[in-house]
This record gives structure tokens, sequence and C-alpha cells, in this order.
């Protein structure tokens, strides 16, 4: 499942409470195999243009190398990143059910 760095049900931020409940809310269900993914900023091509993303892809362009130890969750992502990352956890039967988008990249190689 697809959710977002800093996902959490206790945030103030309406969208990172939101998906921090459903994260919640599907773990409450005990699936076998609950994968649940939180890249940081998805990069890659896409059919629309909204100005905060195209923003914060630039910004990030100039960040990422900045965001090293604890911060690499914050790096940027393509969305070809996660699709393999998604992939090899599909095969490698992974126990761990929360992969923030620095782990998504190191399971993507």
């Amino acid at each position: 499942m697809i959710s977002s760095i800093g996902a959490s049900a206790t945030s103030k931020n309406f969208y990172l409470n939101t998906k921090g409940r459903m994260e919640r809310e599907m773990m409450e269900f005990s699936f076998d195999n609950l994968k649940i993914l939180r890249p940081s900023l998805l990069v890659g091509p896409r059919n629309e243009q909204r100005f905060g993303e195209e923003f914060a892809k630039v910004a990030m362009s100039i960040f990422n190398p900045l965001f090293i130890g604890r911060l690499r969750k914050y790096r940027s992502i393509h969305a070809q990143t996660v699709a393999k990352a998604m992939i090899n956890l599909l095969i490698n039967h992974n126990k761990k059910v929360i992969f923030e988008s620095d782990d998504l990249q190191e399971i993507a190689i």
C-alpha cells in the first residue's frame, strides 16, 4: 500500500493524518503480507503539471545531496524506483511492514 513520508494518525497536517489513519486501520486487519510504502516526493513524468510539485522537484534536486544519515528518507524518489521496490517486496517476502523512502531505494536495486 502506498502511503507517504511523515504519515501519522496524530499529525496536525490533514494529508499526513489521513495517510496515518489509513495505515493504522489497515494494520488492524492483520493481513499476512501487508506492506506500507512511505515514499518521499515522487518524481517522474506526469500527465498534469502542478506548480507546487514542480517547485518541490527543483528544490529537491538542490537539497537531495544534503539529506544524509537519518535524513536520507526525505530525498525525492523516482516513481519507477518505488515500482521496482514493490515488485522486489512481493518476490522476497520481507517480514517488515513499513518501508520509508530510503528503504525503497535500497530494495529497488
